[in-house]
């Protein structure tokens, strides 16, 4: 179904994040691009405004890649409102606006990187939230573990890898009674997150991730389904990694778009 089609479906999941997290007068700034399929963000405004917030919808040109930010006069007034919500087609959430405005304690709601109104009705927003909270609980207890301090990951496509992660995993905490799985979280002090001032929620959740220590990654890196920035891949890309660094990249066609992407953006 093509973005230009009519608007059908239930929207319940859509509404849940929403509902949780904005109340009415809030300044709700909708942010999105020409690229986005429009009905998600008339879904939205439509919810938002049977909420009663004071919505605003920011529409501009898509950025040439994730985390660019929006353009000067949208900046500003994500410093303004009470509740960002993210609906662009490329990644906005760790752009530098976004930052800033979490830093400044405005949160934001983030549905970007070109989510279809379909994908908002089926799939992993259908998914109880509050056992993929458990989920991250144990990945990060048990296959990470509290004090690793090295990881290494196979695959057998080739991927030979390995990172230091010392003092580095964080696990969040197992869901009580009375959590609310669709709250804007504050990660330093509802996920044991510290540091970054992560201000948000994004739907559908379930990320969990550990950054390697600066430097310390080395080996082959085989990526065999989709990458960020391009989407799915047409054949493997094989990354080789010297001291936190990419000094490689082989593979097909898929290497090349790889390649050509990285000379134009840094």
């Amino acid at each position: 179904m093509s973005s230009n089609s009519l608007m059908t479906g239930s929207m319940e999941y859509l509404r849940r994040p929403l509902v949780r997290n904005v109340k009415a007068g809030d300044k709700t700034l909708v942010l999105t691009d020409t690229a986005h399929d429009p009905r998600v963000w008339q879904a939205v405004m439509s919810i938002l405004q049977e909420i009663g917030a004071d919505v605003t919808v920011a529409l501009f040109e898509r950025r040439p890649a994730d985390y660019y930010d929006p353009p000067a006069a949208v900046c500003e007034a994500m410093m303004k409102s009470d509740v960002n919500i993210l609906l662009a087609s490329t990644g906005m959430l760790h752009s530098p606006a976004s930052f800033r405005a979490m830093e400044a304690r405005i949160p934001s709601i983030c549905m970007d990187g070109g989510m279809t109104l379909e994908w908002f009705q089926s799939g992993a927003v259908t998914d109880d939230m509050k056992q993929i909270m458990v989920r991250k609980h144990y990945v990060a207890k048990d296959i990470f573990g509290v004090d690793a301090k090295e990881c290494r990951v196979t695959s057998r496509y080739g991927t030979d890898f390995t990172y230091r992660v010392d003092d580095r995993i964080f696990v969040p905490p197992l869901p009580g009674d009375d959590f609310d799985p669709y709250k804007i979280v504050d990660f330093d002090k509802d996920e044991n997150r510290k540091g970054g001032n992560l201000y948000y929620y994004l739907f559908p959740t379930g990320e969990l991730n550990v950054a390697p220590i600066e430097g310390s990654a080395n080996g082959k890196l085989v990526i065999d389904l989709t990458m960020h920035h391009i989407g799915r891949l047409e054949d493997p890309i094989e990354l080789h990694v010297e001291k936190g660094r990419v000094v490689r990249i082989e593979g097909g066609a898929s290497a090349r778009v790889l390649r050509d992407y990285l000379e134009e953006y840094g």
